[in-house]
């Protein structure tokens, strides 16, 4: 089975291959609103699972981080993972390994990503039923190389929209981020963890993502998904007794972006990196830029018309 994606106009064909067959109904709906038919692909991505039985190379334990008491996202040898895919017969002929070739595992999960055709492949070592846990960081990881490669990213940031403008909230998990979603119910919810943030025309525009922590977003219309809307400003969240806005220095608000802010940003390549750093360097001298001081009693999306032209 394979569904066709399409994440802010690029267009991602995902393949569920063997038993992951029986699981693609759930990311079917998970993906709901960002389904396409497929007219074109520009990023190949297959899934498979592998037996438990199947184990070392990526998945020795020698290649597990021991000081790390929370799953983490952990490179693996080039090298290291072909010599392992022949003993174990999956080599991929539609991917095709280079030393620019990116691997990277998380829990029972192996993402193998080739830069040079934007095609990639996960591998579940699982008995049975997914990991989902696994499959959802690795299908997000995957789209993040994608998209990055052509220097759009996913922010950790909630996207909220009201008559084409669209303002950012950026924070740290815990910062209320989803606090502020559910609380300017009429603004439009693009994304309350992930939206994805793109260069077009020489503007900056904010595009709706699959990936978000509340269970129900508000429904989001094609045009959005196609088109995205004009970002208008980057609020950082502080948390206060108060609520008002205090601007943020150019050089402070590129800096917490970039270190803080880029989903899966230390896993993307160099140049990559750079791309990004180019696009926030502009987008930072033509967005507003503020820290946003709030109570979670006060009406921001009545604040929020200071800077929205109402």
């Amino acid at each position: 089975m394979r569904i066709t994606l399409n994440l802010a106009g690029t267009h991602i064909t995902v393949v569920f291959q063997g038993q992951t067959k029986a699981i693609a109904h759930v990311y079917d709906y998970f993906f709901e609103g960002f389904i396409i038919r497929e007219e074109r692909t520009d990023a190949h991505l297959k899934i498979s699972f592998l037996p438990d039985s199947i184990n070392g190379g990526p998945f020795n334990k020698r290649n597990q981080d021991p000081t790390s008491h929370a799953p983490v996202l952990s490179p693996v040898s080039n090298p290291e993972v072909v010599e392992w895919l022949k003993e174990i017969g999956e080599v991929s002929p539609h991917l095709p390994f280079s030393k620019e070739t990116v691997c990277t595992r998380f829990l029972n999960g192996l993402l193998v990503y080739s830069p040079e055709t934007a095609s990639g492949q996960i591998y579940i070592l699982k008995d049975g039923l997914a990991d989902f846990r696994s499959l959802y960081f690795l299908f997000w990881l995957y789209f993040a190389e994608v998209l990055g490669e052509m220097g759009n990213c996913f922010l950790h940031a909630a996207a909220l929209v009201k008559e084409g403008r669209g303002h950012l909230f950026l924070g740290d998990s815990g910062s209320g981020k989803s606090t502020i979603s559910r609380i300017c119910s009429d603004y439009q919810i693009f994304s309350d963890d992930g939206p994805i943030i793109s260069p077009r025309n020489g503007g900056y525009r904010v595009f709706p993502s699959p990936f978000h922590q509340q269970d129900s977003l508000n429904g989001l219309e094609d045009a959005a998904i196609t088109s995205g809307v004009p970002i208008v400003s980057f609020c950082f969240l502080v948390k206060d007794e108060e609520t008002f806005f205090e601007e943020v220095p150019k050089k402070k608000a590129l800096s917490m972006i970039l270190t803080r802010h880029i989903h899966f940003f230390r896993r993307l390549s160099a140049q990559t990196k750079l791309k990004l750093f180019d696009f926030f360097f502009g987008a930072c001298d033509n967005i507003s830029l503020y820290y946003l001081h709030f109570s979670k009693e006060s009406n921001i999306g009545l604040y929020l018309t200071q800077i929205d032209g109402g």
